[in-house]
């Protein structure tokens, strides 16, 4: 049980990154509308496109771990938080 908390935790961790990826991006876009960069505009796009798509799979994964997790305890997925996950490391 405490490797799936640990995939978890990175999963979490990596979801985190890829969001703060994406809201950099979003200010560097802010910017290349302002300047009316049009070429640039469209690879921000495509590059914004690929974040969603990583931030999706990673959602995915993180939510197929936790019913697992919750399957395996025999409880329901909601109960599932950060702090039960961080209670559970703990012993």
């Amino acid at each position: 049980m405490n490797d799936v908390i640990k995939e978890l935790v990175l999963i979490i961790r990596e979801e985190g990154s890829r969001l703060e990826e994406f809201l950099d991006h979003l200010e560097s876009q802010k910017e290349i509308l302002v300047k009316n960069d049009t070429e640039a505009f469209e690879k921000s796009v495509m590059l914004q496109e690929n974040l969603i798509s990583e931030i999706k799979k990673l959602e995915e994964t993180r939510i197929e771990k936790v019913r697992a997790l919750a399957k395996g305890m025999s409880i329901e997925e909601s109960e599932i938080t950060l702090t039960r996950l961080v209670e559970m490391s703990l012993g």
